[in-house]
């Protein structure tokens, strides 16, 4: 399973695609799955952590609380 981990986190790295599709490709049938054997064993959502690669990922989500 650590495999299918390393794979899922260098997609998220390296590619725009859905984590759903991510999902898929390591082998999950559905993104709850996946997800949720992510966050066992990475310690965090795989949005949260595709979030916290993005440059400027906690100044957007400071602004999008901001917003009116």
């Amino acid at each position: 399973m650590q495999w299918r981990m390393s794979l899922a986190k260098e997609r998220i790295l390296n590619s725009s695609d859905p984590i759903g599709t991510i999902a898929v490709q390591v082998g999950y049938e559905s993104e709850s799955a996946f997800s949720t054997a992510f966050k066992r064993l990475v310690g965090c959502a795989p949005r949260r952590y595709a979030a916290s690669l993005t440059p400027n990922a906690d100044l957007d989500a400071e602004l999008k609380d901001t917003e009116i």
